[in-house]
């Protein structure tokens, strides 16, 4: 069942996920999943499912054959045309990922805190390593619950 709008995330819950991705998410898309972890997200040319973050629990749209954000952004890692520090968030059945880069102009502090992703989501196609811009951030796109 989602949380709704008046539960606090278990940010704990999420900060384990970060450091396992090895990055900060957006807080868009964190607060989104929050409330409606996983679903169908639409795009002007595929349906995606979008992966669960571990730790929260999960509203499912259908079946989901897919495992979580952690274990599908690994998967995707070991793959040489897969972007280096791109997270995954979703599959459209086929292969090919909504995905998040990290931020550009990310500072090379050394203060212990993992590097941002930005917040524009990426259609990255398994088949060739191809990058098309979908939105600028998660909260542009209208998920199908």
């Amino acid at each position: 069942m989602p949380h709704s709008s008046n539960d606090t995330p278990d940010w704990d819950a999420l900060r384990t996920v970060e450091r396992k991705l090895q990055c900060r998410l957006p807080e868009a898309y964190a607060a989104a999943m929050h409330n409606h972890n996983g679903g169908e997200l639409p795009t002007d040319t595929d349906l995606w499912e979008l992966y669960p973050v571990p730790g929260w629990p999960e509203q499912r749209v259908g079946h989901n054959a897919y495992g979580d954000v952690v274990s599908e952004t690994s998967a995707r890692r070991g793959r040489s045309l897969f972007p280096d520090g791109a997270v995954a968030i979703a599959d459209n059945g086929l292969g090919d990922q909504l995905c998040f880069l990290p931020e550009p102009q990310q500072a090379a502090e050394d203060n212990g805190d993992l590097p941002s992703l930005a917040p524009a989501l990426w259609f990255w196609q398994h088949d060739t390593g191809e990058l098309e811009k979908v939105a600028d951030q998660f909260q542009d796109l209208e998920r199908v619950h």
